[in-house]
């Protein structure tokens, strides 16, 4: 169980503060993104905008994603069967999971590892979607490097 401090209180203050006061969706994401990132390390992430009704992506705020491997991750998620694809966690109870959790440390089991991550030299991800009640607009995927 992952324990729960005064840092994680003032990064949910920080993030209901942005969310108030941000009337843009992508500047909006870009807010979080760099208050999340200093408090959660990864190494790179997309951060999604997504249509509640269909559930594709309608804009992103990437940090440090190489070009060919956000086209080879959106391409995955569309066409292959893994773990934690993002329509699963909106449809499902679990909004988030790591993908070390998803395949019991055995991130081969992921076509999304295999493929994109492992060749590049990443590690785990964590991924989750946003909800306003049962309505997913968003979701994001952070990934850490192999050796962190």
């Amino acid at each position: 169980m992952v324990s729960h401090t005064r840092a994680d209180d003032r990064l949910v203050e920080q993030v209901a503060g942005i969310c108030a006061r941000t009337d843009e969706p992508l500047r909006l994401l870009e807010h979080v993104a760099r208050a999340v990132r200093r408090h959660v390390p990864y190494a790179v992430a997309g951060w999604l905008l997504v249509d509640p009704d269909t559930l594709l992506i309608t804009g992103v705020y990437e940090q440090d994603v190489p070009r060919e491997a956000h086209l080879a991750l959106i391409e995955l998620e569309l066409t292959v069967d893994d773990v934690n694809k993002f329509v699963d966690l909106a449809r499902g109870s679990q909004s988030a999971s790591s993908l070390s959790a998803a395949t019991d440390g055995h991130l081969d089991r992921s076509a999304r590892w295999a493929q994109v991550y492992r060749p590049r030299g990443y590690g785990d991800e964590l991924r989750a979607v946003f909800r306003a009640g049962q309505i997913t607009w968003g979701h994001v995927c952070m990934t850490r490097l192999a050796d962190d």
